[in-house]
């Protein structure tokens, strides 16, 4: 087989490699290692998802309506990653309520 033919051959196979890759779809709806501790019960890889997040603390309870493009366990690591780093504190207004509550030492929960 002389040069040009196994180059041509290489990027032939390398082409539909990537096309049989491509039509593998991928139809997990969860990918928790812990499958009890799945932020949607086991569907969290749902795209397009609408949400309500609820917070109380003693004297006040705040609702908060989301929704998601990507799928739902990327914008909730994202919201609570927001609730641990002070510098995305204002990255929504649920994270700016809560980093307003821990400044104020007013305690809360979160569903």
């Amino acid at each position: 087989m002389n040069n040009l033919e196994r180059i041509i051959k290489g990027h032939n196979r390398k082409l539909l490699h990537k096309h049989v890759r491509a039509e593998v779809k991928d139809t997990r709806t969860c990918n928790c290692l812990d499958r009890e501790s799945c932020p949607l019960k086991g569907k969290c890889l749902q795209q397009g998802v609408v949400y309500l997040a609820k917070l109380k603390s003693d004297a006040d309870e705040y609702h908060y309506v989301g929704m998601t493009a990507a799928t739902f366990k990327k914008r909730y690591y994202g919201h609570t990653s927001s609730f641990r780093h002070e510098e995305h504190g204002k990255d929504t207004k649920l994270s700016e309520k809560i980093w307003d509550l821990k400044v104020s030492r007013t305690s809360f929960t979160f569903q």
